[in-house]
């Protein structure tokens, strides 16, 4: 919201009216300030807990082993909310993507994040 002034003014009522409207605001892009290099080390991490057969999860419920976490780690300046919409952003771009893999210590099948070598940003 900014003030507008109605330009009403006059010498009996000097000071005129002001009223609040709304301003157009668009949000600043979500990949600001985050570099090919940032990015790939960020891939480069999801990557090598995937190898570690510890991936990254974009579950919502994930705490421990949660993919937002990485992206907050390499680039401090993103809340949790801009993390999390990154991460969905590159599972919707096919950037990384959810794979099975076993979970020794649960000795099941479990889903996890591993990037696709294909989509890295160049």
């Amino acid at each position: 919201m900014i003030g507008v002034e109605l330009g009403n003014r006059t010498d009996r009522y000097p000071d005129g009216d002001e009223i609040a409207v709304i301003e157009r605001w668009i949000p600043p892009n979500l990949f600001e300030g985050m570099s090919v290099e940032l990015m790939a080390a960020i891939l480069d991490d999801i990557d090598r807990e995937w190898t570690a057969g510890t991936p990254y999860s974009d579950n919502n419920a994930a705490k421990k082993r949660a993919a937002w976490k990485v992206v907050h780690k390499y680039a401090p300046t993103k809340n949790e909310a801009q993390c999390r919409e990154i991460i969905r952003v590159w599972v919707k771009n096919g950037v990384v993507f959810v794979d099975e893999y076993k979970d020794e210590a649960r000795r099941e099948v479990a889903k996890g994040l591993r990037a696709n070598p294909e989509k890295r940003p160049r």
